[in-house]
């Protein structure tokens, strides 16, 4: 049952706003039980280990995943004849065939995607760059300071530099989609029970409409990729070992020279990609509830209860998290380092056009005063009304909840019941809420934090 309720590209409704901006350093979760008691959530470590990846990743690959083989499709009960399991395997092998004629466009574009930002020259390693070119002459100063005899072309380091880069993009492509196998086969997180869930990424790219054999298809697509993301790191680290032997004098100093100033660039686009894979978890862990709430017996009208309360916590967080990032974003823009030159409304381009210096000066510094009056009347109404706003979801959420523990019909005879599926509510409320406080945490990070 688990198995074909994962299946359903079941888009939850936690999930529609994911486009939304916001920070995490609420200090407070109001959850379902703590309205009628307390509730501990032990925190796990597999995310974690998961993002500690990153940390590991060199030309080395001290941390490569092997991929695991699919296995062969068991019998699920003895009177099976061998007739009907061909059979299955031919429906199977078709829909694979289907399949693969349906997505191969969609397959190129992803990989394509992929294979452009491996195979694109970033600015940073462009000829052009002074930083670059400070880092080749240090390691090329290196380089002969071992060997005095060697001849170093500083061509032959940049070529090296950016094979390097290439590299260090594949191994974090290859952390993404190890987890999104992980989740596929139920090891993302180490639980007596094994429940396959495919991230909502893999599920909307491929668009699978028949839920059968939608698993199979999904590990098909999956380590397709990673064996794609194998074969060219192997053919990068192959071309690296060439380049290098080819140098005297090159050793690990030089090498780790090139790698701290590429990593120093790469860190947004790693910082993405962790982003992706803290989600991933998030999404597994509040997806594999929801299929915990409704294999104990519930009803579709506990079940539809699930989701208002979940969908109640789900606004009522993102409007506290919401409120929370647009006073950081008022404080920022008010703070001493945020000149008018720096704001987005100073630019006035009508009025530099003007030729006369005094004319065109004297329109900026109006146009300067009406706009830094019109900002500062606008700011304490956006807060307020954002203020009003998360007062409401706030109180909408402990409404309801508090409804719950009255409701009757939720309740249908068998309290016990009842509260063991308010407490599974609870704990997705809790992750919901703390992925939410994650999405936050890297808009600030990545906006705010990094100006």
């Amino acid at each position: 049952m688990l198995q074909m309720l994962n299946q359903s590209a079941e888009h939850d409704e936690y999930s529609t706003a994911q486009s939304h901006s916001l920070p995490a350093y609420a200090t407070r979760h109001d959850t379902l039980l703590s309205l009628g008691r307390q509730h501990y959530v032990p925190v796990n470590n597999e995310r974690t280990n998961d993002l500690q990846q990153f940390d590991k990743i060199d030309t080395d690959l001290p941390w490569n995943y092997k991929i695991l083989e699919t296995d062969d499709e068991k019998e699920d009960d003895n009177n099976h004849n061998q007739e009907i399991q061909e059979l299955n395997e031919l429906i199977l092998s078709q829909q694979l065939r289907e399949l693969s004629t349906n997505t191969t466009h969609n397959e190129e574009v992803l990989m394509k995607d992929m294979k452009i930002e491996i195979e694109k020259i970033p600015n940073f390693l462009t000829k052009h760059d002074n930083s670059f070119k400070q880092m080749l002459y240090q390691a090329q100063l290196l380089i002969k300071s071992t060997n005095t005899a060697t001849a170093i072309d500083i061509k032959q380091l940049r070529e090296i530099a950016i094979i390097i880069y290439k590299i260090m993009i594949i191994q974090t492509y290859h952390v993404l989609w190890t987890v999104y196998l992980k989740s596929g086969r139920g090891e993302l997180i180490i639980s007596s029970e094994t429940v396959p869930i495919w991230p909502k990424d893999i599920i909307s790219f491929l668009k699978v409409n028949n839920t059968t054999n939608s698993h199979e298809i999904y590990l098909n697509f999956v380590n397709q990729h990673l064996h794609a993301l194998d074969s060219q790191l192997n053919i990068c680290k192959t071309e690296l070992n060439t380049k290098v032997n080819n140098i005297c004098g090159y050793s690990i100093m030089v090498q780790k020279i090139i790698e701290t100033y590429i990593e120093k660039h790469i860190q947004s686009f790693r910082s993405k990609t962790e982003h992706q894979i803290e989600l991933i978890h998030y999404d597994y862990h509040i997806r594999k509830l929801k299929l915990e709430y409704i294999q104990h017996n519930s009803n579709q009208y506990q079940i539809e209860i699930m989701k208002k309360i979940c969908q109640s916590k789900y606004e009522q967080e993102t409007a506290e998290e919401e409120y929370n990032f647009l006073k950081q974003q008022i404080d920022y823009y008010n703070s001493p380092s945020q000149s008018f030159q720096h704001l987005p409304l100073a630019q006035a381009t009508s009025i530099e056009t003007i030729e006369n210096i005094e004319i065109r000066q004297q329109l900026l510094n109006q146009y300067k005063e009406v706009t830094l009056q019109v900002r500062d009347n606008l700011f304490p109404l956006y807060l307020t009304t954002a203020a009003d706003q998360k007062e409401e979801f706030k109180k909408k959420f402990e409404e309801n909840v508090k409804k719950l523990y009255t409701d009757g019909i939720f309740i249908n005879g068998n309290r016990r019941l009842s509260l063991f599926l308010i407490e599974i509510m609870d704990q997705r409320c809790e992750k919901i809420s703390e992925r939410i406080k994650c999405i936050y945490k890297f808009k600030v990070q990545s906006t705010l934090l990094s100006d």
